[in-house]
Order: structure tokens, then C-alpha cells, then sequence
């Protein structure tokens, strides 16, 4: 006996998507040729048989007999009952205990599925084992590649630890540096990483927030903060607007007549961003900002740039970067998945994990911070949170030690990089008062010259002036000093005005001193007293209080 003939229009499901409450028709039909096409429309749509038709004619749909056997066979297919309605998310990320990803879901049946579901094979390729294995010996000579393998992981527990914010994560350095293969690293754990599937600042706000939204639970990375167009001040003001919009998870929220054809979106994300200048760079940043888009660093390309725990004995720079950027074009989409896999097998137990290896961190690098310290040390702390539970579930190539090694080395950059100039000032006369006896400033006396081996070692020199020891400072080598560099030229303003500098006799604040050896033609130096560094002044309190 022949089966029933498949109708040219049919009902597969109603949806119902469960961030707005809405629902929708999914249906598939006949398309012209042999196949058949799958089309979801709004409910309210499907009262209208006209509009149904010309949205299925758009989608390639194989006419009938005439436009009444059409209409016949769309009014047969929308009056048709379903006997479930099955639940949908236009959005990836938490629901419950359950992730929704663009290809599945994870944590038991009881989750939706995403809207419209993409094939697996263009979201994800390799193994897991030949993604650790070409990223090892990249992780091994860089805390960049460690930390931003972790990141994708990172962004899916800002939910479980009830984090109130997202981050921005920023690697700032010179171009050729190793930057944007970085990048690419931390976006292969979830997905394709290639140039063209990169996002730059070269972007309006609102695509920026619909990226953002579809990143939702996940990493958001945006390349080349050098993209962006205009003024200073409209550089500014892309800076200063991107951590409050993508932090905050809010988009503009825009009126009533707006929002019915343009959205108001909500997420979760961490971001990954990278560029030439430091943030500081666009303009004064304000103190919230700062734990929101937190700028970290990258030596310089002669210093290897990312790879800043590289063996010069034994490791090939070109070969680790080459052996890394291969590895993500051949395996990626795979670290996530499975890292959410076991995360979701026991929410609650892993959730307690990574609640205590984010308390852990905390505690052992800024126990005692104030609210502000704290909030940029937690950020940190939830990439660590990810890297030791990645480690656990077998995710990542490297150990537990190392993570939290590289992450706490980035995390101090990091805090380095915020630093106000009068914290630097004061950090820049802590880094003297420890250096002023070393081969850094060698006691040279009127007359002598600096030592042929100590020439490029050298940051200056220490002798008795005006009737006290005193360290003379090569103006070249001040930016190596004052971290952040940027702060040079004001901490010694500042060190000036406060009478910490001792002034030239023509009122400037260099001293001229003829000194040989030292690559500095004119002979000027800064002058400071030994007496007036923190670390000589607490030794006179301890002379005074033994002759009391």
C-alpha cells in the first residue's frame, strides 16, 4: 500500500521562545526541484495566508496549480494542532541550569534549543586533544596564550558566581607583537578564528550590542582599537562608552516606537580587545571604567611581544606562533563545548569549585584590597576560576600552578597600568629606595668615571652631594623607572613641586654633573636625596627610637 503523499505546506512545531514570550510557526514545504525548506514565522503572521505565501515564495517555495491551491494548502497547514509547544531561545547562553549553544543544548532535556539552529560543522572541527596539543608550547612561553585560552570559559561563569558586571579585556603593545593571534586563540575555544570573522572598533553601537547579545554567556573579541574614526574626542568617547555598554550587559534601551523595530538587548560577556595604545592614551579614564576595561600590556616586539616567558635557549619565537595560528585554522569550537559538558553534569558542585578558586585567588593577591581592588582583582579571578576548572575537566595544556602563575603576572600588569600618577610617584621612589645600593646606581666620587661593564646597566649613580648621599638619575633612563611609563614626565613634576627633586642652579630640574661613561652628553641629571626615599626615612625612625 503507497503512503500518504507529504503536503506541499506542513505544521512541523509550535515555539515558544522563552526570553520574550512569544510564539511561532515552524514549517516546512515544497521548494522548487526535488527538496523540501523549513521556514518559523510569527504566530500573528500566519493569519495573514497572503503574507505566509509571499514569505515562502522568498524561500524558493514550489507553486501549486494557482494561487487558491496555494492559499489552500497554507490555510490547511496553520489550522493544524500540534500537540507540544517547544520551548526556544533567540538567545546562546544560561537558561536555568542548562546552555543553550547555536547547535545544541547542554544540561538535560528541560532546556530550549537555540531559534534557529546552526549545522555543528560550521561552528566547530578537530579534536580537543589536537587543539591542547598545537597550543601547548604556545601556553608554555606565553601568560597571554594561557590567559586567553581560558577566556571563552571564563565569560560562561560570570552567571554561576553571580558576578554583577562583565570585563574588557584590553593587550595593548606595539603591532607585530603577537596580539591579534592571541585574539584568535581565545576565540578558537568556542568557535571559528580566522581575520574575517574578527570584530573591530570599526563598528557602530548598535551592531556592537546585537554582537554582543548573540555572544551572550560567551567571549566577544574586537581587534585594532586603532579602527576607530573621528576625533580625539570621538575616539574618546568610543572608549570611555565601551565598557559601560558591554560590561553592564544593557544595550541603549531606546522608546517605545524605537524598540518595536530595534530591540533593547541584555548579555553577559567577557571581551577580549586589542590595539596599538593605552587606553589612557584617548583621554583621562574615570576610576569605574578602569575594572570595567582593563588595559594589560605586551612587551615590545624586541622583548618577544606575547611571549614573555620564552626560553631564548630553547624556544623558536616564529616556530611556537606558527605551530599556534595552524592549530586554531584545523581545531576549534571544541575547548568550550566540552568544558560546559562536564560544567552542566554537576552545576552545583562546580559552582561551589569555581566559587573557591575565585575566593582563593582573591585571597592570595589582594587580601587586604579596598571595594575598587578588589572588583579589577575579580575579574582575574574568574579567568583563573575557569583555567583551574578547565584543568579538572582535562580542557586545557597546561597545570594549575602555571595558570595561576601567568594569570597572577597579568592581573599585576594590569594594576600597574592603572596606577594614578601619584601612585606611581610613590612606587617609583619604593623601586629607588630598593636599587639606590646596587650596581644599578654605583658609587662613583668626583673625578671617577663609570665603569666600562656597568655602561648599560647603569641607571645612574650615587655620591655624596651638598653634604648628603644622593642618587643621580639618567634622564634616558627615567621611562625604565616609572611604571606606567607614561606617568614619567609628571611624577618628576610631581617629585619637583613636593621638594623631593633636588632643582639645577638655574632653577630647572636637572643638575648638570660631568660624569664619564655614561651615554649622556649633556651631563644632566634628576638628583634625589637618599634621605627622602621611603626606605631610608623608616631606617632613621628605627636609629632614633634605639638611641631613645
Amino acid at each position: 500500500m503507497a503512503s500518504d503523499p507529504i503536503a506541499p505546506v506542513r505544521l512541523l512545531n509550535t515555539l515558544k521562545d522563552v526570553n520574550t514570550g512569544e510564539h511561532f510557526v515552524e514549517m516546512d514545504f515544497e521548494t522548487v526541484g526535488t527538496g523540501r525548506g523549513n521556514i518559523v514565522l510569527p504566530s500573528q503572521v500566519c493569519a495573514d495566508h497572503r503574507a505566509v505565501l509571499r514569505a515562502l515564495l522568498r524561500e524558493g517555495y514550489q507553486t501549486q496549480s494557482g494561487k487558491g491551491a496555494d492559499l489552500k494548502c497554507i490555510g490547511d497547514a496553520v489550522t493544524a494542532v500540534t500537540s507540544t509547544v517547544l520551548d526556544v531561545s533567540t538567545r546562546a547562553g544560561w537558561h536555568g541550569e542548562s546552555f543553550v549553544l547555536l547547535h545544541r543544548t547542554l544540561g538535560g532535556s528541560s532546556g530550549p534549543r537555540f531559534f534557529r539552529p546552526a549545522p555543528a560543522a560550521h561552528l566547530r572541527a578537530g579534536t580537543l586533544e589536537a587543539w591542547k596539543s598545537g597550543l601547548k608550547a604556545g601556553c608554555g612561553a606565553s601568560s597571554y596564550i594561557t590567559f586567553a585560552t581560558a577566556l571563552s570559559c571564563a565569560a560562561a561563569l560570570l552567571k554561576p558566581l553571580e558576578m554583577q558586571e562583565g570585563v574588557i579585556f584590553q593587550f595593548t603593545g606595539k603591532s607585530s607583537t603577537g596580539k591579534t593571534t592571541a585574539a584568535l586563540v581565545a576565540q578558537s575555544a568556542a568557535g571559528r578564528a580566522t581575520l574575517d570573522t574578527l570584530l573591530t572598533h570599526d563598528v557602530t553601537g548598535r551592531a556592537l550590542e546585537e554582537r554582543a547579545s548573540a555572544a551572550n554567556d560567551g567571549l566577544l573579541v574586537i581587534d585594532e582599537t586603532q579602527r576607530v574614526h573621528g576625533s580625539q574626542a570621538k575616539k574618546r568617547e568610543h572608549i570611555s562608552h565601551l565598557p559601560y555598554a558591554l560590561a553592564s550587559g544593557k544595550g541603549r534601551v531606546r522608546s517605545k516606537s524605537v524598540s518595536d523595530t530595534l530591540d533593547n538587548v541584555h548579555f553577559r560577556i567577557v571581551g577580549l580587545s586589542t590595539g596599538e595604545l593605552p587606553l589612557a592614551s584617548y583621554g583621562e579614564r574615570e576610576m569605574g571604567e578602569i575594572p570595567r576595561f582593563i588595559d594589560i600590556p605586551v612587551p615590545d616586539p624586541y622583548a618577544h611581544g606575547v611571549l614573555d616567558r620564552l626560553d631564548e635557549e630553547e624556544d623558536d619565537p616564529k616556530a611556537i606562533m606558527q605551530a599556534a595560528e595552524a592549530c586554531i585554522q584545523a581545531n576549534y569550537g571544541v575547548a568550550t563545548e566540552a568544558f560546559l559538558e562536564q560544567f552542566v553534569a554537576d552545576h552545583a558542585g562546580n559552582t561551589a569549585k569555581a566559587k573557591a578558586y575565585f575566593d582563593g585567588f582573591l585571597a592570595s593577591f589582594c587580601p587586604h584590597g579596598n571595594s575598587w581592588q578588589q572588583r579589577l582583582a575579580g575579574k582575574f579571578a574568574v579567568v583563573y576560576a575557569a583555567a583551574a576548572l578547565g584543568i579538572e575537566f582535562g580542557v586545557f595544556p597546561f597545570t594549575a600552578t602555571h595558570a595561576k602563575e601567568r594569570i597572577r603576572r597579568l592581573y599585576r600588569k594590569a594594576r600597574t597600568e592603572a596606577r594614578t600618577a601619584e601612585q606611581a610617584k610613590v612606587a617609583f621612589l619604593k623601586t629607588l629606595a630598593k636599587k639606590a645600593r646596587s650596581t644599578r646606581f654605583p658609587r662613583i666620587k668626583k673625578g671617577e668615571s663609570l665603569r666600562e661593564d656597568l655602561k648599560d646597566k647603569a641607571y645612574g649613580f650615587r655620591r655624596d652631594m651638598n653634604g648628603e648621599m644622593s642618587l643621580a638619575i639618567c634622564p634616558a633612563r627615567i621611562e625604565q623607572l616609572v611604571e606606567p611609563k607614561r606617568h614619567a614626565k609628571a611624577v618628576v613634576e610631581l617629585l619637583a613641586a613636593e621638594g623631593t627633586l633636588v632643582l639645577g642652579h638655574d632653577g630647572r630640574n636637572v643638575t648638570q654633573i660631568q660624569v664619564g661613561g655614561f651615554r649622556n652628553p649633556r651631563g644632566c641629571f634628576y638628583v634625589l636625596p637618599l634621605s627622602r626615599l621611603p626606605q631610608a626615612s623608616a631606617q632613621r625612625q628605627r636609629r632614633r627610637r634605639k638611641r631613645q
